[in-house]
């Protein structure tokens, strides 16, 4: 994949979200983030996810988000 994409795996390593809950936001629609289906696996925008994961810390919820 070009410079830019991380695999579920690299990103659940980034946010603390397990990367079947990741692959999960991956097919639901819209997306929350931008990610491509590549074969069998899901290929994440690093830039739109970090922007995601900026807006879920900014939303205070605390039951919503990675597990620590």
């Amino acid at each position: 994949m070009a410079p830019g994409w991380i695999d579920t795996d690299e990103a659940a390593r980034l946010s603390g979200y397990h990367r079947d809950y990741l692959r999960q936001l991956c097919r639901k629609e819209p997306q929350p983030f931008k990610a491509e289906r590549r074969g069998n696996m899901w290929w994440i925008d690093e830039a739109s996810f970090k922007a995601f994961l900026e807006e879920q810390q900014a939303a205070g919820d605390v039951r919503y988000g990675p597990r620590k």
